[in-house]
């Protein structure tokens, strides 16, 4: 049949590429054969959550001062491509979650 099928799953962040080459043989005497090379590139899906390099982050700010907070949350993303690996942040809950904003 010459169907390809992986023999377990593939994963985009442990290899993007795979070449290899197929022989076909026919059953002749004596035997022909040629070969051809097959590339497979492996398309990335939403697979990886993202992941704060800490669990938690806490600052201070000084009463009545402008400014930003010096320990900015940062997240990464194991997703090989974009969009996927593309992060953006937003405040969801706490004591007084609209005190604050954060860029995205």
């Amino acid at each position: 049949d010459g169907v390809i099928t992986p023999l377990a799953n593939i994963d985009r962040e442990a290899g993007g590429k795979y070449e290899f080459v197929v022989v076909a043989t026919d059953k002749g005497s004596p035997a022909l054969s040629c070969n051809t090379t097959v590339t497979v590139n492996v398309r990335d899906l939403n697979d990886n959550p993202p992941i704060f390099s800490k669990e938690t982050y806490t600052d201070s700010i000084a009463e009545g001062v402008g400014g930003h907070l010096g320990v900015p949350p940062q997240a990464t993303d194991a997703d090989a491509t974009s969009p996927f690996r593309d992060i953006s942040y937003s405040i969801q809950l706490g004591s007084d979650s609209s005190a604050f904003t954060i860029d995205s």
